[in-house]
């Protein structure tokens, strides 16, 4: 995690097809997330981005 001129930047490591949505955990600078979404046509990814903006308070364009 750091900070640069547009606000905070996060290392992912993202898990796909997952049983539900979660943090994972944090370690060495990297956020563990886990989503249910198939790695398929940004599937995961929109869940991700849905998931995380949830998490922070954000919207999803944030």
């Amino acid at each position: 995690m750091s900070l640069s001129e547009r606000g905070v930047e996060l290392q992912l490591r993202v898990h796909p097809n997952a049983a539900r949505n979660e943090l994972a955990g944090f370690s060495e600078g990297v956020l563990r997330v886990k989503v249910a979404a198939p790695p398929v046509k940004g599937k995961a990814n929109k869940e991700l981005i849905a998931f995380l903006a949830q998490k922070l308070g954000l919207s999803k364009g944030d």
